[in-house]
């Protein structure tokens, strides 16, 4: 079967607009992740557990800063809350909210922007973008957005680390009203810092593990400890790579190789077609062949 000089420059363009296609995107898609690196004023929390008396404030103030019902215990109703955990000396009482990665999963994730993060880092939420569909909960590698089941018009719900606070220079709510400095505001680097010579001045008190320092890629919210972090309910499976680097190698090679496999298809297709209609089929005006000067065809 032969290609006539039309349709080989058919299929010529079909398959360098396939290519086309998948270089555009995939140049998209590199630069959407580099958008997503942690901004250099990167905001954080140090929450010191060896501190923490349990008072509950924290609770009270994001409540009141948010006009959520404290009473109402609905997860989705708390942004931050305390897990009492028991331990052989005594109970620990363990923070609760959304950590702010520094690469968040949740955010690239969502399909319609409704997650975005700040230029203080903090990772915040916009209900009117949002449609329902969820992927922020399962991307998340700690479980944390919640959603609004028992409500008629739904929404995810999720601490925003006062970015509204965070945007004029103030610590978040829970930040100031804490009594004990079981919960530090500041700069991350900073914090880390700080960490790092509580764990050097007093190894006998804090476990050598800076929670948040490299879990999923790194987290806006530290965690010190006096006992280890799984013994608290802390997921210790994260991988230290932030999930959406993880699946960046895959998704580059998507728009290629699906231009690339729906270029084959059309032209399997078309091939069949070509065999099935038989040796009848229309192929297009055949070339004239040249004369030479004598009137007859060339040799």
């Amino acid at each position: 079967m032969e290609l006539t000089r039309r349709q080989l420059f058919q299929w010529g363009a079909r398959l360098g607009a396939a290519g086309a296609t998948g270089w555009v995107l995939t140049q998209s898609s590199q630069a959407q992740a580099a958008s997503q690196s942690p901004p250099s004023s990167q905001k954080g929390m140090l929450i010191d557990i060896t501190r923490c008396v349990g008072c509950r404030l924290c609770e009270r103030a994001c409540a009141s800063k948010w006009g959520l019902d404290p009473t109402d215990e609905h997860p989705s109703n708390q942004w931050t809350w305390l897990t009492q955990v028991a331990s052989a000396d005594g109970p620990r009482y363990v923070r609760n909210q959304c950590f702010h990665c520094l690469d968040p999963a949740c955010v690239s994730a969502c399909p319609v922007a409704a997650l975005r993060k700040t230029a203080e880092g903090a990772v915040i939420y916009e209900e009117a973008r949002c449609l329902g569909c969820r992927y922020c909960m399962l991307a998340c590698p700690f479980q944390i957005p919640r959603y609004e089941w028992h409500s008629w018009n739904p929404a995810v719900t999720k601490c925003v680390f006062c970015y509204d606070r965070l945007a004029e220079g103030e610590a978040p709510a829970c930040a100031v009203a804490c009594p004990t400095g079981a919960t530090l505001f500041g700069d991350r680097e900073a914090l880390l810092a700080e960490a790092r010579r509580r764990i050097a001045a007093h190894p006998d008190r804090y476990v050598p593990h800076i929670y948040g320092e490299h879990e999923a890629g790194g987290t806006a919210w530290l965690f010190l400890s006096d006992v280890p972090f799984e013994e608290l309910g802390f997921r210790t499976d994260v991988p230290t790579q932030a999930p959406p680097r993880r699946t960046d190698a895959i998704m580059r090679l998507v728009p290629p190789v699906a231009g690339g496999l729906v270029a084959a298809l059309g032209a399997l297709a078309w091939w069949n077609q070509q065999e099935e209609a038989g040796p009848g089929v229309d192929r297009g005006p055949e070339p004239k062949a040249e004369r030479d000067d004598e009137g007859g065809p060339s040799a």
